[in-house]
Protein backbone atom coordinates (compact mmCIF):
# COMPACT_ATOMS: atom_id res chain seq x y z
CA UNK A 1 0.00 0.00 0.00
CA UNK A 2 1.36 3.72 -0.70
CA UNK A 3 1.40 5.84 1.48
CA UNK A 4 -0.74 9.69 1.35
CA UNK A 5 1.54 12.84 1.21
CA UNK A 6 -0.09 14.67 4.18
CA UNK A 7 0.03 18.32 4.25
CA UNK A 8 1.42 20.84 7.71
CA UNK A 9 0.85 23.91 8.24
CA UNK A 10 4.07 23.89 10.68
CA UNK A 11 5.80 26.98 10.68
CA UNK A 12 8.86 27.57 13.25
CA UNK A 13 10.51 31.40 13.43
CA UNK A 14 12.94 32.77 15.46
CA UNK A 15 12.39 36.61 17.09
CA UNK A 16 13.75 38.37 20.40
CA UNK A 17 12.00 37.92 23.19
CA UNK A 18 12.23 42.30 23.32
CA UNK A 19 10.19 44.33 20.55
CA UNK A 20 12.06 45.43 18.17
CA UNK A 21 11.42 49.52 19.08
CA UNK A 22 12.73 48.80 22.37
CA UNK A 23 15.85 47.49 21.27
CA UNK A 24 16.68 50.21 19.18
CA UNK A 25 16.18 52.57 22.57
CA UNK A 26 18.08 50.00 23.90
CA UNK A 27 21.12 48.76 21.88
CA UNK A 28 23.14 46.92 24.71
CA UNK A 29 20.67 45.67 25.55
CA UNK A 30 20.89 41.98 24.91
CA UNK A 31 17.38 40.07 24.66
CA UNK A 32 16.50 36.32 24.70
CA UNK A 33 16.25 34.47 21.18
CA UNK A 34 13.10 32.99 21.15
CA UNK A 35 11.91 29.95 18.75
CA UNK A 36 7.81 30.18 17.93
CA UNK A 37 6.26 26.86 16.46
CA UNK A 38 2.78 27.74 14.86
CA UNK A 39 0.55 24.36 13.68
CA UNK A 40 -2.77 25.96 13.51
CA UNK A 41 -5.09 28.55 14.50
CA UNK A 42 -3.87 31.43 16.77
CA UNK A 43 -4.25 29.17 19.95
CA UNK A 44 -1.81 26.63 18.49
CA UNK A 45 1.61 28.57 19.20
CA UNK A 46 4.63 27.15 21.15
CA UNK A 47 7.27 29.47 22.39
CA UNK A 48 10.64 27.89 23.51
CA UNK A 49 13.77 29.87 24.90
CA UNK A 50 16.97 29.01 22.81
CA UNK A 51 19.12 30.00 25.92
CA UNK A 52 20.93 32.68 23.86
CA UNK A 53 20.46 36.39 23.82
CA UNK A 54 22.29 39.10 21.31
CA UNK A 55 22.02 42.45 20.92
CA UNK A 56 19.80 44.07 18.20
CA UNK A 57 22.82 45.55 16.32
CA UNK A 58 23.92 42.15 16.24
CA UNK A 59 20.74 40.06 14.89
CA UNK A 60 19.64 39.55 11.33
CA UNK A 61 15.67 40.13 11.34
CA UNK A 62 15.08 39.19 8.12
CA UNK A 63 16.96 36.42 7.55
CA UNK A 64 16.69 34.99 11.93
CA UNK A 65 19.65 34.62 12.41
CA UNK A 66 22.54 36.33 14.12
CA UNK A 67 24.88 38.29 11.91
CA UNK A 68 28.11 37.11 11.04
CA UNK A 69 29.66 39.39 9.07
CA UNK A 70 29.73 42.34 11.22
CA UNK A 71 28.91 40.48 14.41
CA UNK A 72 31.15 41.30 17.27
CA UNK A 73 30.27 37.85 18.62
CA UNK A 74 32.57 35.15 18.59
CA UNK A 75 30.60 32.14 18.09
CA UNK A 76 28.05 33.45 15.99
CA UNK A 77 28.30 30.53 13.81
CA UNK A 78 28.00 28.26 16.99
CA UNK A 79 24.37 29.77 18.11
CA UNK A 80 23.38 29.76 14.08
CA UNK A 81 24.00 25.86 13.94
CA UNK A 82 22.12 25.39 17.22
CA UNK A 83 19.18 27.11 15.65
CA UNK A 84 19.69 25.75 12.51
CA UNK A 85 19.37 21.98 14.17
CA UNK A 86 16.29 23.34 16.51
CA UNK A 87 14.11 23.96 12.93
CA UNK A 88 15.38 20.96 11.35
CA UNK A 89 14.91 18.23 14.32
CA UNK A 90 11.38 19.81 14.87
CA UNK A 91 10.31 19.98 11.59
CA UNK A 92 11.85 16.47 11.17
CA UNK A 93 9.59 15.08 14.19
CA UNK A 94 6.43 17.52 13.17
CA UNK A 95 6.14 15.15 9.82
CA UNK A 96 6.81 12.33 11.73
CA UNK A 97 4.17 13.26 14.10
CA UNK A 98 1.92 13.56 11.49
CA UNK A 99 3.09 10.38 9.61
CA UNK A 100 1.99 8.52 12.85
CA UNK A 101 -1.31 10.34 13.34
CA UNK A 102 -0.37 11.54 16.65
CA UNK A 103 -2.44 14.27 17.54
CA UNK A 104 0.18 17.46 17.54
CA UNK A 105 0.17 19.31 21.44
CA UNK A 106 2.06 22.43 22.76
CA UNK A 107 3.04 19.77 25.72
CA UNK A 108 4.04 17.40 22.54
CA UNK A 109 5.89 19.88 21.35
CA UNK A 110 7.50 21.43 24.00
CA UNK A 111 8.35 17.34 24.84
CA UNK A 112 10.23 16.90 21.62
CA UNK A 113 11.91 20.80 21.54
CA UNK A 114 13.53 19.11 25.58
CA UNK A 115 14.52 15.80 24.29
CA UNK A 116 16.43 17.73 21.35
CA UNK A 117 17.90 20.01 23.24
CA UNK A 118 19.13 16.85 25.52
CA UNK A 119 17.04 18.65 28.33
CA UNK A 120 14.77 15.22 28.86
CA UNK A 121 15.84 11.88 27.98
CA UNK A 122 13.11 10.44 25.48
CA UNK A 123 11.47 7.01 27.60
CA UNK A 124 12.40 4.44 25.25
CA UNK A 125 15.72 5.70 25.33
CA UNK A 126 16.33 5.29 28.94
CA UNK A 127 17.52 1.78 29.14
CA UNK A 128 19.61 1.96 26.46
CA UNK A 129 21.93 4.71 28.03
CA UNK A 130 25.35 3.13 28.03
CA UNK A 131 26.64 2.35 31.87
CA UNK A 132 30.00 3.26 30.59
CA UNK A 133 32.01 6.09 32.55
CA UNK A 134 33.59 6.94 29.28
CA UNK A 135 30.49 6.74 27.36
CA UNK A 136 28.73 8.64 30.04
CA UNK A 137 31.60 11.07 30.39
CA UNK A 138 31.45 11.99 27.00
CA UNK A 139 27.61 12.60 26.84
CA UNK A 140 27.61 14.94 29.65
CA UNK A 141 30.66 16.92 28.08
CA UNK A 142 29.10 17.22 24.56
CA UNK A 143 25.47 18.02 26.77
CA UNK A 144 27.51 21.45 28.15
CA UNK A 145 29.20 22.03 25.19
CA UNK A 146 27.41 24.81 23.66
CA UNK A 147 26.77 26.49 27.22
CA UNK A 148 30.97 26.56 27.86
CA UNK A 149 33.58 28.38 25.76
CA UNK A 150 35.83 25.95 23.45
CA UNK A 151 39.07 26.44 25.51
CA UNK A 152 37.20 24.54 28.67
CA UNK A 153 35.23 21.99 26.38
CA UNK A 154 38.89 20.96 25.13
CA UNK A 155 40.46 20.81 28.58
CA UNK A 156 37.37 18.70 30.09
CA UNK A 157 38.02 16.46 27.04
CA UNK A 158 41.85 16.08 27.44
CA UNK A 159 41.20 15.03 31.06
CA UNK A 160 39.04 11.72 29.61
CA UNK A 161 41.78 11.30 26.97
CA UNK A 162 44.47 10.89 29.42
CA UNK A 163 42.70 9.14 31.92
CA UNK A 164 41.61 6.36 28.32
CA UNK A 165 45.78 6.73 28.09
CA UNK A 166 46.12 5.57 31.57
CA UNK A 167 43.34 2.82 31.20
CA UNK A 168 45.93 1.30 27.88
CA UNK A 169 48.89 1.60 29.81
CA UNK A 170 47.99 0.44 33.46
CA UNK A 171 45.85 -2.46 31.45
CA UNK A 172 43.34 -1.32 33.66
CA UNK A 173 39.41 -1.08 33.53
CA UNK A 174 37.78 2.35 34.49
CA UNK A 175 33.96 2.26 35.75
CA UNK A 176 31.85 3.86 38.33
CA UNK A 177 32.98 1.81 41.28
CA UNK A 178 37.13 2.44 40.32
CA UNK A 179 37.63 6.25 41.98
CA UNK A 180 38.99 4.90 45.36
CA UNK A 181 42.33 6.45 46.86
CA UNK A 182 45.00 4.11 45.49
CA UNK A 183 43.21 4.31 42.18
CA UNK A 184 43.45 8.21 42.08
CA UNK A 185 47.30 7.92 43.74
CA UNK A 186 48.14 5.67 40.51
CA UNK A 187 46.27 8.14 38.07
CA UNK A 188 48.56 11.19 40.12
CA UNK A 189 51.90 9.26 39.68
CA UNK A 190 50.54 8.02 36.01
CA UNK A 191 50.29 12.12 35.17
CA UNK A 192 53.74 12.67 37.11
CA UNK A 193 56.04 10.42 36.06
CA UNK A 194 54.68 9.00 32.92
CA UNK A 195 53.10 12.36 31.47
CA UNK A 196 55.45 14.78 32.96
CA UNK A 197 53.11 16.94 33.81
CA UNK A 198 53.63 20.31 35.81
CA UNK A 199 51.63 20.23 39.55
CA UNK A 200 48.99 22.68 38.25
CA UNK A 201 48.13 21.03 35.01
CA UNK A 202 47.48 17.93 37.11
CA UNK A 203 45.31 19.87 39.73
CA UNK A 204 43.10 21.16 36.71
CA UNK A 205 42.46 17.18 35.75
CA UNK A 206 41.46 15.91 38.72
CA UNK A 207 39.38 18.98 39.28
CA UNK A 208 38.05 17.80 35.74
CA UNK A 209 37.48 14.21 36.59
CA UNK A 210 35.96 15.11 39.87
CA UNK A 211 33.24 17.44 37.77
CA UNK A 212 32.40 13.94 36.08
CA UNK A 213 32.10 12.40 39.61
CA UNK A 214 29.86 14.33 41.03
CA UNK A 215 27.89 14.46 38.06
CA UNK A 216 27.72 10.51 38.16
CA UNK A 217 26.51 10.75 41.90
CA UNK A 218 23.95 13.27 40.68
CA UNK A 219 22.54 10.83 38.52
CA UNK A 220 22.45 7.79 40.74
CA UNK A 221 25.48 5.97 38.98
CA UNK A 222 28.01 6.52 42.15
CA UNK A 223 27.02 5.58 46.25
CA UNK A 224 29.30 8.20 47.98
CA UNK A 225 32.67 9.06 46.20
CA UNK A 226 35.41 9.75 48.22
CA UNK A 227 35.82 13.46 46.86
CA UNK A 228 38.21 14.58 49.72
CA UNK A 229 41.26 12.47 47.30
CA UNK A 230 40.27 14.58 43.97
CA UNK A 231 41.95 17.13 45.64
CA UNK A 232 45.76 18.07 44.59
CA UNK A 233 47.77 20.98 45.29
CA UNK A 234 48.56 24.09 43.35
CA UNK A 235 51.59 26.11 43.40
CA UNK A 236 52.37 29.79 42.39
CA UNK A 237 53.51 30.14 39.41
CA UNK A 238 56.58 32.61 38.32
CA UNK A 239 54.80 35.17 36.28
CA UNK A 240 55.74 38.40 35.18
CA UNK A 241 54.13 41.74 34.55
CA UNK A 242 55.52 45.14 32.78
CA UNK A 243 55.72 48.51 34.45
CA UNK A 244 54.51 51.77 33.19
CA UNK A 245 57.71 52.69 31.63
CA UNK A 246 58.35 49.63 29.83
CA UNK A 247 54.31 49.55 28.44
CA UNK A 248 55.13 52.67 27.42
CA UNK A 249 58.15 52.08 25.86
CA UNK A 250 56.21 49.29 24.30
CA UNK A 251 53.44 52.00 22.65
CA UNK A 252 56.14 54.47 21.19
CA UNK A 253 58.21 51.66 19.52
CA UNK A 254 57.99 52.86 15.83
CA UNK A 255 56.66 48.98 13.81
CA UNK A 256 55.71 50.97 10.80
CA UNK A 257 57.94 48.69 8.73
CA UNK A 258 56.29 45.84 10.28
CA UNK A 259 52.41 46.08 9.68
CA UNK A 260 51.85 42.91 11.43
CA UNK A 261 53.88 42.97 14.11
CA UNK A 262 52.74 46.72 14.99
CA UNK A 263 48.97 45.41 14.94
CA UNK A 264 50.07 42.59 17.70
CA UNK A 265 51.66 45.36 20.10
CA UNK A 266 48.50 47.22 19.89
CA UNK A 267 46.41 44.20 20.36
CA UNK A 268 47.89 43.60 23.54
CA UNK A 269 48.36 47.00 24.89
CA UNK A 270 44.97 46.42 24.56
CA UNK A 271 45.18 44.25 27.17
CA UNK A 272 47.58 46.47 29.38
CA UNK A 273 45.02 49.46 29.33
CA UNK A 274 41.69 47.53 29.42
CA UNK A 275 42.61 44.45 31.60
CA UNK A 276 41.04 42.11 29.75
CA UNK A 277 41.39 38.26 28.97
CA UNK A 278 42.43 38.17 25.47
CA UNK A 279 39.06 36.51 24.89
CA UNK A 280 37.70 39.88 25.54
CA UNK A 281 39.79 42.47 23.96
CA UNK A 282 40.81 40.52 20.94
CA UNK A 283 37.25 40.92 19.94
CA UNK A 284 36.50 44.80 20.61
CA UNK A 285 35.22 46.81 17.82
CA UNK A 286 33.31 50.32 17.66
CA UNK A 287 30.01 48.81 18.51
CA UNK A 288 31.61 48.29 21.88
CA UNK A 289 32.20 51.45 22.33
CA UNK A 290 29.50 53.69 24.71
CA UNK A 291 29.21 57.04 26.16
CA UNK A 292 28.72 57.79 29.52
CA UNK A 293 28.03 60.98 30.70
CA UNK A 294 30.29 62.55 27.82
CA UNK A 295 32.88 59.80 28.90
CA UNK A 296 34.23 57.08 25.99
CA UNK A 297 34.26 53.79 27.60
CA UNK A 298 34.27 50.07 25.60
CA UNK A 299 31.26 48.00 27.07
CA UNK A 300 32.00 44.54 27.32
CA UNK A 301 30.24 41.55 27.81
CA UNK A 302 33.25 38.98 29.17
CA UNK A 303 33.65 35.48 28.02
CA UNK A 304 34.22 33.60 30.97
CA UNK A 305 32.17 35.39 33.61
CA UNK A 306 29.63 37.11 31.41
CA UNK A 307 29.77 40.24 33.75
CA UNK A 308 29.27 43.17 31.49
CA UNK A 309 31.87 45.94 32.09
CA UNK A 310 32.74 49.57 31.23
CA UNK A 311 36.60 49.91 30.22
CA UNK A 312 37.48 54.00 30.03
CA UNK A 313 38.89 54.69 26.18
CA UNK A 314 42.39 56.29 27.91
CA UNK A 315 44.93 58.88 25.71
CA UNK A 316 47.12 55.59 25.04
CA UNK A 317 44.02 54.01 23.72
CA UNK A 318 43.00 57.02 21.53
CA UNK A 319 46.88 56.90 20.13
CA UNK A 320 47.08 53.22 18.92
CA UNK A 321 42.98 53.80 17.67
CA UNK A 322 44.55 56.20 15.45
CA UNK A 323 46.84 53.97 13.69
CA UNK A 324 43.23 52.38 12.40
CA UNK A 325 40.90 55.36 11.47
CA UNK A 326 39.84 55.75 15.19
CA UNK A 327 38.60 51.94 15.43
CA UNK A 328 39.79 49.47 17.68
CA UNK A 329 42.92 47.60 16.02
CA UNK A 330 41.15 44.22 14.24
CA UNK A 331 41.51 40.98 15.41
CA UNK A 332 44.37 38.82 15.46
CA UNK A 333 45.01 34.99 16.09
CA UNK A 334 46.72 34.61 19.99
CA UNK A 335 49.40 33.33 18.38
CA UNK A 336 50.12 35.25 16.10
CA UNK A 337 49.94 38.59 19.51
CA UNK A 338 52.46 36.09 21.87
CA UNK A 339 55.02 35.49 18.75
CA UNK A 340 55.55 39.07 17.80
CA UNK A 341 54.97 40.59 21.91
CA UNK A 342 58.37 38.50 22.71
CA UNK A 343 60.24 40.09 19.05
CA UNK A 344 58.98 43.30 20.58
CA UNK A 345 60.13 42.60 23.80
CA UNK A 346 63.61 41.20 22.69
CA UNK A 347 63.91 44.76 20.47
CA UNK A 348 63.50 46.94 23.55
CA UNK A 349 65.88 44.93 25.67
CA UNK A 350 64.03 43.48 28.21
CA UNK A 351 66.82 41.09 28.93
CA UNK A 352 66.31 41.03 33.02
CA UNK A 353 67.03 37.36 33.87
CA UNK A 354 63.60 36.01 35.98
CA UNK A 355 64.74 32.83 37.97
CA UNK A 356 61.76 30.74 37.14
CA UNK A 357 60.40 27.33 39.15
CA UNK A 358 57.80 24.71 38.39
CA UNK A 359 57.34 21.32 39.94
CA UNK A 360 56.98 19.20 37.04
CA UNK A 361 57.23 14.97 36.94
CA UNK A 362 57.51 15.70 40.53
CA UNK A 363 60.65 17.27 40.35
CA UNK A 364 61.31 21.15 41.38
CA UNK A 365 62.50 22.50 37.80
CA UNK A 366 64.45 25.74 38.23
CA UNK A 367 65.51 27.94 34.88
CA UNK A 368 66.74 31.22 34.05
CA UNK A 369 64.62 33.13 31.35
CA UNK A 370 64.91 36.38 29.71
CA UNK A 371 61.99 39.07 30.75
CA UNK A 372 60.83 38.88 27.03
CA UNK A 373 60.80 35.39 26.31
CA UNK A 374 57.78 35.40 29.20
CA UNK A 375 55.55 37.93 28.00
CA UNK A 376 52.55 36.68 26.35
CA UNK A 377 48.92 37.94 26.12
CA UNK A 378 47.82 37.50 29.86
CA UNK A 379 51.00 39.57 30.85
CA UNK A 380 48.71 42.73 29.54
CA UNK A 381 46.00 41.64 32.13
CA UNK A 382 48.26 41.04 34.86
CA UNK A 383 50.01 44.14 34.07
CA UNK A 384 47.08 45.90 34.38
CA UNK A 385 46.41 44.65 37.37
CA UNK A 386 49.83 45.22 39.18
CA UNK A 387 50.53 48.85 38.30
CA UNK A 388 47.28 50.12 39.68
CA UNK A 389 47.31 48.09 42.76
CA UNK A 390 51.16 49.39 42.80
CA UNK A 391 49.59 52.84 42.21
CA UNK A 392 47.16 52.60 45.23
CA UNK A 393 44.05 51.65 43.65
CA UNK A 394 42.05 49.88 45.76
CA UNK A 395 41.74 45.67 45.05
CA UNK A 396 37.69 46.23 44.58
CA UNK A 397 37.86 49.20 41.84
CA UNK A 398 40.91 47.12 39.82
CA UNK A 399 38.22 43.79 40.26
CA UNK A 400 35.51 45.79 38.75
CA UNK A 401 37.20 46.26 35.42
CA UNK A 402 39.49 42.55 35.66
CA UNK A 403 36.04 40.79 36.88
CA UNK A 404 37.78 38.75 39.78
CA UNK A 405 35.06 37.29 41.79
CA UNK A 406 37.22 36.98 44.83
CA UNK A 407 40.33 38.84 46.04
CA UNK A 408 41.86 36.05 46.79
CA UNK A 409 41.92 35.36 42.80
CA UNK A 410 42.53 38.81 42.62
CA UNK A 411 45.59 39.11 44.30
CA UNK A 412 47.06 36.14 42.64
CA UNK A 413 47.92 38.86 40.03
CA UNK A 414 49.78 41.13 41.82
CA UNK A 415 53.77 40.34 41.20
CA UNK A 416 55.37 42.88 43.22
CA UNK A 417 57.20 40.52 45.37
CA UNK A 418 60.31 40.45 47.67
CA UNK A 419 61.69 43.73 47.60
CA UNK A 420 59.26 45.15 45.39
CA UNK A 421 56.92 44.94 47.79
CA UNK A 422 58.36 46.02 50.76
CA UNK A 423 59.33 49.41 48.37
CA UNK A 424 55.84 49.71 47.82
CA UNK A 425 54.73 48.98 51.68
CA UNK A 426 56.94 51.80 52.86
CA UNK A 427 56.24 54.50 50.05
CA UNK A 428 52.63 54.24 51.70
CA UNK A 429 54.16 56.02 54.66
CA UNK A 430 53.46 53.09 56.89
CA UNK A 431 57.29 53.51 58.12
CA UNK A 432 58.82 56.29 59.66
CA UNK A 433 62.10 56.25 57.73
Amino acid sequence: MYKVLKSSKAAIRFSLKHSKKYLLENRCQESLIVLWFSFGGADKRVSYSTGYTVSYSDWDYQKQRVKTNKSRIINSHTVNNYLNRLETELMNANSRFIDEERPITKELIKETLDIITGKLVPVEKEEKVPIDFFKFSENYLYQKKDRIEKPTFTLYKGTLTKLKKYTRIRKVTVDFSSFNKTFLDDFRQFLEIRENLALNTISKHFKNLKMYVIEAKNQGLISNPPLKYFKVSTEETTAIYLNEDEINQILKLDLSFNKRMELARDKFLMGCYTGQRVSDYNGITSDNIVDISGLKCFRIKQCKTKNIVDCPITLEIREIMSRYNNQPPPYLHDTDINENIKIVGRILGFNEVIKTEITKGGRLVKRNKLKWEMIETHTGRRSFCTNNYKKGMSSLYIMHFSGHKSEREFLKYIRDRGEDRTKHIVDQGYFNV
